[in-house]
């Protein structure tokens, strides 16, 4: 699980790559929950599971990647009858390939990673954007939503007990990822198809650790 976590950012920077190709050829609030690392938990920076620890580098089709801070010890959050499950939130750098840069429009990346994976336990049908969630840095920075060129993200419409998983991709406009000390994930309540809400609305602060 946690090598496909690594992974699913090469991957997904792949299929983004992918799809431009294809593209071209055819048309030539609450207050925030804290989140940190469980002191009583061993940090999985040190596993070798982990394909690019905290400090190293990883050189994919898109580009060199640098994993400058990482929290994988987040604590599952409820959202009514959703349960949210964070892999792992890593604030990262990246210098381009050619294809991909083009692809983006530019040359280096200063982002934010989040694998979250929510599951909804109910039999029925609830809507919640998880994955277009607003993002707040320590550094001052509000996104209000993923970067759309960096991957397909799924729907906020789940059906009952059905579960979904992705990586979110924020990139940073006026920070470096090796400076944002905790970031904050906005998330508005679920809702049933009532549009009645089901929950609450979230607010989780998630610490990095370098």
């Amino acid at each position: 699980m946690k090598k496909l976590v690594v992974l699913s950012m090469t991957a997904m920077l792949a299929a983004s790559m992918m799809a431009c190709s294809n593209d071209n050829s055819a048309t030539d609030t609450k207050e925030p929950s804290q989140q940190t690392e469980s002191p009583k938990s061993p940090s999985k920076q040190t596993d070798p599971d982990w394909i690019t620890p905290v400090g190293e580098t990883i050189s994919t089709e898109g580009g060199d990647f640098t994993f400058h801070t990482r929290n994988d010890q987040v604590e599952p959050v409820e959202a009514g009858s959703l349960t949210l499950d964070f892999d792992q939130v890593a604030g990262i750098s990246g210098v381009l390939s050619p294809e991909f840069a083009e692809h983006v429009g530019q040359n280096k990346l200063e982002y934010i990673q989040v694998d979250i994976q929510v599951t909804n336990t109910s039999k029925d049908p609830i809507n919640f954007d998880a994955y277009q969630a607003t993002l707040i840095t320590s550094t001052g920075e509000e996104i209000a939503a993923p970067n759309p060129k960096l991957g397909e993200l799924p729907e906020g419409k789940f059906a009952g007990e059905e579960k979904k998983q992705a990586s979110v991709f924020y990139v940073l406009e006026k920070s470096k990822a090796e400076d944002v000390e905790w970031v904050r994930l906005v998330m508005k309540a679920p809702t049933n198809e009532s549009n009645e809400k089901v929950g609450e609305d979230l607010d989780i602060k998630v610490e990095l650790k370098g």
